[in-house]
């Protein structure tokens, strides 16, 4: 329902909001919204390629990767500003750097305050991370390796290469990036 400002009043949707605003968005093509693939589906048919890529001479590499922890390590004012890109309202802004602070309640009674990551089956946590990620990772693979195929689905990708090398010059490339965006690969 509308606010006096004729701003959305509920929560949920800011979320739906910033989804559709992250989707639409020129430089946002899909490839990490691989809601109907799985990610090995997604090996064999990416931007639009149909058939196995393995065995050619194009990509008979694949660097796959897991980030550690990702929901529990997010960067909360990275985060926001990525957010910031696509939510403008201030209401919905407030709300989700609230909901992303507040302190957590723990088992024995103990209240443990938060200062990364996006709470552990949070309705939202998913929609942070991707967009949080389409910043440190997918935009990042557009400008560094404009010519290598790769999906993401949250914190598991596959990017394909054309040799072992490239694949371990991208494995070292990509765990300096997500150190900068202080996240890490999974060993």
């Amino acid at each position: 329902m509308p606010d006096r400002n004729g701003e959305e009043s509920n929560f949920s949707g800011a979320g739906e909001e910033l989804l559709e605003k992250v989707e639409a968005s020129k430089d946002f093509d899909g490839r990490a919204g691989l809601l109907a693939w799985s990610i090995s589906e997604a090996a064999i048919q990416v931007d639009g390629h149909r058939g196995p890529m393995f065995g050619t001479s194009r990509y008979d590499w694949v660097l796959e990767f897991d980030i550690k922890g990702l929901f529990d390590n997010i960067n909360h004012e990275l985060l926001l500003r990525a957010v910031r890109r696509h939510i403008t309202c201030k209401w919905a802004l407030l709300y989700i750097e609230r909901w992303l602070t507040a302190p957590m309640v723990q088992e024995d009674g103990t209240i443990a305050e938060r200062h990364q990551g996006t709470p552990q089956g949070g309705v939202v946590s998913p929609v942070l991370a991707n967009v949080f990620l389409h910043y440190a990772f997918d935009l990042w693979m557009k400008r560094t390796h404009p010519n290598l195929l790769w999906c993401r689905y949250a914190d598991d990708g596959l990017v394909h290469c054309r040799s072992g090398q490239e694949a371990q010059a991208l494995k070292s490339e990509l765990q300096a990036r997500l150190a900068e965006c202080q996240l890490e690969l999974h060993p």
